[in-house]
């Protein structure tokens, strides 16, 4: 393929940073289907891209081909990296990096140092976040500028898409702003409002790193809870005895699923609650011998309604159209026909479904159980589910997975949805990096990092029947 390259030049007159969250709705959409589209956006604390590709859709951290994303920091083509399509650039970002020849996945970071020397980097260090984690035709990245040098008034950035193919792209950069202080405080839920927290506690974190998790629902204090990630050998009187020191007094309602390896799904609630048959053992439709990480219980919310609530863990890790991919896809298929099985049984008023859906390739598996998910309660039903869509408290990131020694880069991996006669009243991504130190309470700011590499999701739901 001969080279070729070409200089875009776009100011961005946004009046806010964009919202990493893979729906897009900062940027205006390209019509043109055929060719790259590049838009940017930066403010005295980041640096925001949004790349629009052509052809099908792709996982820009499981691509065929790497793709390279450099940035001039000094305006002097004579440093930093010495690839021809890339000269000049001080610090790139390469996406799916190649291996010793073989595709690998993840993002990784180098920069040149003054003398010449290529240095491996973390894209943590750099804030690197991209949105969506799943395949798309088109992708948002942000770049704090903290660790970037200041004083340049022009960014010259190289997107390489594959070999022997550059764009180059012009960011005017406004002045450089003092360091993000966290300002958020813990939300307080409404009177009338039912809290749902849905979260991978990270391996048995409950009972292994109790202190941390214990704080963090004391803060919350959840009144229904979707856990993933609760280990075979934790029992359940003992994860009752760790819910009921969350606050003295409670009383919790737990179920479990069977065992599935080394890893199960549980709800736990402390309102009454009745366990659901058709969830004691739940299987892929395409392999009986294949359990599924899913669990649930019939919640009373009061006013005679009840409420179906399910957590689930689907498969981890894969690439677009594998196997672990497939594995989702028959997974939420057999949880789709065991929820339609309970609902008619038990004649739930409200549906609540939560937890890791893990994903990391095709977002088939979040459509099977949104769209026309409203049905799955009776034929009286339709429309699709609502997704929560929560943000962190800072209102700039959507990720629920964050762990900075890992080759991918965070990513929004956790959902929420809401049917039935349930309505959102509010929701968000507890980071306590985000809170005030003076209003965090005992929630100390790396705490939720401590806890488990996922991200609690809150949800405060009210019953608005129809």
């Amino acid at each position: 393929m001969p080279f070729t390259s070409c200089l875009i030049w776009l100011i961005s007159i946004m009046p806010s940073s964009p919202v990493i969250d893979g729906q897009f709705n900062d940027w205006q959409p390209s019509s043109n289907r055929d060719a790259w589209s590049i838009q940017s956006h930066a403010d005295a604390n980041s640096i925001s891209l949004f790349l629009q590709q052509p052809g099908p859709p792709s996982v820009f951290q499981q691509l065929d081909e790497p793709l390279m994303i450099g940035l001039d920091l000094d305006e002097d083509i004579d440093t930093g990296c010495r690839i021809d399509d890339l000269g000049g650039c001080d610090l790139v970002f390469e996406l799916s990096p190649a291996a010793k020849g073989r595709r690998r996945g993840g993002v990784t970071a180098a920069s040149w140092n003054s003398n010449g020397f290529r240095l491996k980097e973390t894209p943590y260090k750099y804030g690197f976040v991209l949105a969506p984690s799943t395949a798309s035709r088109r992708h948002e990245i942000r770049i704090d500028r903290a660790n970037l040098p200041h004083g340049q008034r022009q960014l010259r950035v190289v997107i390489r898409p594959e070999s022997n193919k550059t764009f180059e792209h012009m960011i005017t950069l406004p002045d450089a702003g003092s360091p993000r202080v966290p300002g958020a405080s813990v939300p307080t839920k409404r009177i009338d409002s039912i809290r749902v927290v849905s979260w991978n506690i990270e391996y048995g974190g409950m009972l292994k790193r109790p202190d941390q998790v214990r704080s963090i629902l004391h803060s919350l204090r959840p009144d229904i809870l979707l856990l993933q990630e609760i280990e075979n050998t934790q029992s359940i009187d003992e994860l009752k005895q760790f819910l009921q020191s969350i606050h003295d007094g409670d009383e919790w309602t737990l179920s479990v699923n069977r065992n599935t390896g080394n890893l199960r799904s549980a709800v736990a609630t402390r309102l009454p609650a009745a366990h659901v048959a058709e969830f004691k053992h739940v299987t892929r439709s395409d392999d009986a011998d294949r359990s599924i990480r899913a669990a649930a219980l019939l919640i009373d919310l009061g006013a005679d309604q009840k409420t179906l609530a399910v957590s689930i863990h689907l498969k981890c890790c894969g690439g677009l159209n594998g196997p672990e991919d497939l594995a989702r896809i028959s997974e939420t298929l057999s949880i789709r026909e065991a929820i339609e099985t309970a609902a008619r049984t038990h004649r739930p008023d409200g549906l609540l479904i939560g937890g890791d859906f893990n994903l990391v390739a095709s977002p088939l598996p979040l459509d099977i159980l949104r769209l026309d998910g409203q049905r799955l309660l009776g034929p009286h039903a339709s429309g699709p589910l609502q997704d929560a869509s929560p943000l962190h408290l800072d209102g700039r990131d959507a990720y629920t997975w964050y762990d900075s020694d890992s080759s991918f880069t965070p990513g929004k991996l956790d959902y929420v949805l809401i049917g039935g006669d349930l309505k959102q009243t509010a929701s968000f991504i507890l980071d306590t990096s985000d809170l005030d130190p003076d209003q965090a309470g005992d929630l100390e700011p790396g705490i939720t990092q401590e806890a488990s590499d996922h991200l609690p999701i809150v949800v405060d739901v009210t019953v608005a029947p129809e």
